[in-house]
């Protein structure tokens, strides 16, 4: 069901025409990575596929990496979202409409920013995790600083290099950061104001089915949209081969690109 029906009568201008009262404005989608393991960002694929499907000159899908794996100094969750802040402030600065897409434990941090920055109207949650006890994210963090203790009590001064060599030290760092940032912001998912569009797979480990039931109840004052990918679990995203279908959706609700298997997005609001 359709809700946020355009009045065919009101002028192209109207508020309630976000997207078209501006037609030669630049956009940008800015995406935020999830609990990343490597130097490459979990948008990648996305954005390839965006640039060999885009034309329109005025679109732009950019990657926001918010720490570098490897480098524990970049571990801390208030540096995570001054990172993201300072890549929306430059795009609104230069005068672009600004759209977010969050990605895992990264949700918190989009709706944060949607909060402080009201100019956004659209948010894509990809595989949003905001609960820790619920699924198994704390036994994992739980399981990996446990073998990160043994290899210290077994290697000893040696437990430092391997790490560095292996990229894993301060990776209980990492861990708590994630964690401060997903049980701190999440807070913000209830002011949400703006359009949100959830998708995650069927199989997802992480982003259970309470997620987008908990995101529609606290953003009571958002559109939110939402839709699940059978088959497919919390990396879906991160595989051109397995995310065309959702690749397809999160570019028609953001750019109004065609999506090309002719599927509609159902739009409620919760």
């Amino acid at each position: 069901m359709l809700v946020d029906q355009i009045d065919l009568n009101a002028k192209p201008d109207t508020i309630n025409t976000t997207f078209f009262k501006k037609q030669d404005v630049k956009r940008v989608l800015l995406c935020l990575h999830g609990f990343k393991t490597a130097s490459r960002h979990d948008c990648v694929d996305f954005q390839n596929y965006f640039n060999s499907v885009n034309k329109n000159p005025n679109f732009e899908v950019q990657n926001v990496t918010f720490y570098q794996w490897g480098n524990p100094k970049t571990y801390h969750h208030a540096m995570f979202y001054d990172t993201c802040k300072k890549a929306v402030k430059e795009y609104l600065d230069k005068g672009y409409v600004v759209y977010i897409l969050a990605y895992s434990f990264s949700a918190s941090i989009g709706a944060k920013l949607c909060v402080e920055f009201p100019q956004i109207d659209k948010l894509v949650l990809v595989a949003p995790t905001t609960y820790l006890v619920k699924t198994r994210l704390l036994i994992n963090y739980l399981a990996f600083a446990y073998k990160q203790i043994c290899l210290k009590i077994k290697y000893r001064s040696k437990a430092k290099k391997i790490m560095k060599r292996n990229k894993t030290e301060g990776i209980i760092r990492l861990f708590w950061a994630m964690t401060f940032t997903l049980t701190s912001y999440r807070k913000y998912l209830k002011k949400l104001k703006c359009k949100v569009f959830m998708i995650k797979g069927a199989k997802d480990e992480f982003s259970i089915n309470n997620t987008f039931s908990y995101v529609s109840y606290k953003a009571k004052n958002a559109i939110t949209i939402s839709k699940v990918y059978p088959g497919h679990n919390h990396t879906m995203f991160m595989d051109v081969k397995r995310a065309v279908p959702a690749f397809k959706d999160v570019l028609y609700f953001i750019f109004h690109i065609e999506n090309f298997n002719g599927d509609l997005l159902e739009e409620k609001e919760d």
